[in-house]
């Protein structure tokens, strides 16, 4: 998510032509834009290409995404919110709602 448009719409152009239809049209929800890849070899290649270009802030949430599998799901969802610090805290599902919305 970004609050300034612009620069959203400058790393989705980017993103377009280095992992072309993979990414959703940036989109607005209040004064919040943002952009999703839904393909995991979009997503993974994305992130892979950001941490060799140099990526300092997000560096440890990118490579512990990059450890993401079926069996460690739950592991790295928690390990990610906690270095999130407390944004949507109250919209985070608990493991047994992991498992709920799974089962469903």
């Amino acid at each position: 998510c970004q609050k300034n448009r612009h620069v959203l719409d400058s790393i989705a152009e980017f993103l377009h032509k280095e992992v072309p239809g993979k990414w959703s049209a940036v989109s607005n929800v209040n004064t919040v834009h943002s952009l999703v890849c839904s393909n995991l070899v979009g997503s993974r290649y994305t992130l892979q290409r950001m941490l060799s270009a140099g990526l300092c802030v997000k560096k440890a949430q990118a490579k512990l995404a990059l450890t993401l599998s079926r069996s460690n799901h739950l592991e790295v969802r928690e390990c990610m919110s906690r270095m999130s610090g407390n944004q949507s805290r109250h919209q985070r599902l608990d493991r047994q709602g992991v498992r709920r919305a799974c089962d469903i």
